[in-house]
């Protein structure tokens, strides 16, 4: 933390104490730089129109509950959480006149008792949630905040509130499933895919000794259509094209590489790889989809790949990056001085050549780091 941030914190602090002593001053001065943000997050929950008479109210309840912050360091998250609690106040007491006026007509009348049945079941299904996970939950989708919005009220990371969704998420679809209406079956066009195979990992050896890899240039991973002759070249890390020359020669590193720790983690959480795809290309970068459990995750293709082989998985690839960034009529070593011509990578003097183990074996320990620093891009 700077110098800065500990003297704003302090300055807070003795504000905090000083209102409680009685001085206005002191808590105009806490309200000041939090009021705005105060103000931001109730407009999206009660729209600005009714945003400031809710702050309003927001400040007087907190002047009168001060003695409750138990932080004097974050009044302002404190503050804002205040402000929600009065914002969601005012939204059910909208909700409340508006089904007073519904029940007055039979015909909307049946309609908010069938309205009142779901809402009974989700609610149900709420508290079965852990109170964290609840709260996030009703914060990010009832009260519209951000998770790092969520983070700084409940003084935890950004990556923790969306953890904590995630697994709502999933209680949640599984207890509310009966809800879920019956979709209509519609025609959805599917991306053309190919089903494919590793054919090769090449790397660049030197020009006078051909065990020896240059340790400046990328490896390629050279996938082949399963039911075809087409073919097309990735650009990958060294580490990356390393460790999936080890599964495909039937062999294995002494110690368990990346690619072998997250197949072991797949395998202890109960995950199941269905299948990876490699589906578009931006800014000469390729990415894929690895499939687990019916989730898509987004990933580079050198680590989707070598998961898909290390556990048996389908590898396919969008037909139009085949057509467009496969060989064609063009030989694999020329096509490769070509691509690396036009991304602007200066290719040092050498030949290319398989990956064997004997190379894999032959790479220096400092050399690997070299490799994965020159490199973390696929290219075509």
């Amino acid at each position: 933390m700077s110098d800065r941030n500990k003297m704003n914190v302090g300055s807070e602090q003795e504000l905090v104490q000083a209102a409680l002593r009685g001085d206005p001053a002191a808590f105009a001065a806490l309200v000041a730089p939090a009021r705005g943000r105060a103000m931001a997050i109730v407009a999206r929950l009660v729209g600005a129109d009714e945003a400031e008479d809710v702050v309003q109210e927001a400040l007087l309840r907190a002047f009168l509950g001060l003695s409750r912050l138990r932080e004097p360091g974050r009044f302002e998250s404190w503050l804002c959480g205040v402000a929600i609690n009065v914002a969601k106040m005012r939204l059910r007491s909208r909700a409340s006149q508006a089904r007073a006026i519904a029940a007055a007509s039979p015909t909307l009348g049946a309609a908010v008792a069938e309205d009142r049945e779901v809402l009974d079941v989700v609610r149900e299904a709420l508290e079965i949630l852990p109170a964290g996970q609840r709260d996030v939950v009703l914060m990010h989708y009832i009260d519209d905040l951000s998770c790092e919005e969520i983070a700084g009220l409940l003084g935890t990371s950004p990556g923790a509130v969306r953890v904590r969704l995630h697994r709502a998420r999933t209680q949640l679809r599984h207890e509310l499933a009966p809800l879920a209406p019956v979709p209509f079956p519609t025609q959805t066009k599917e991306l053309p895919m190919v089903d494919v195979k590793v054919e090769d990992v090449v790397v660049r050896v030197a020009a006078d000794d051909p065990s020896k890899i240059v340790e400046q240039t990328p490896a390629v991973i050279v996938l082949k259509e399963k039911n075809g002759m087409r073919s097309m070249p990735i650009f990958v890390g060294l580490p990356e094209g390393a460790s999936l020359a080890v599964p495909l020669a039937n062999d294995r590193f002494p110690r368990p590489a990346t690619a072998d720790l997250m197949t072991e983690l797949l395998k202890a959480a109960g995950g199941s790889v269905e299948r990876i795809a490699i589906t578009s290309i931006r800014e000469h970068t390729f990415h894929a989809l690895i499939s687990i459990n019916g989730e898509q995750v987004d990933a580079r293709p050198s680590d989707a790949i070598n998961l898909a082989v290390r556990v048996g998985a389908p590898i396919l690839l969008d037909e139009r990056l085949l057509d467009e960034h496969g060989l064609g009529g063009m030989k694999l070593f020329d096509e490769l001085e070509r691509r690396a011509d036009r991304i602007g990578f200066e290719l040092p003097a050498g030949k290319w050549k398989s990956l064997s183990m004997e190379l894999v074996r032959a790479l220096r320990p400092g050399s690997r780091k070299s490799f994965e620093q020159t490199q973390r891009k696929e290219k075509p």
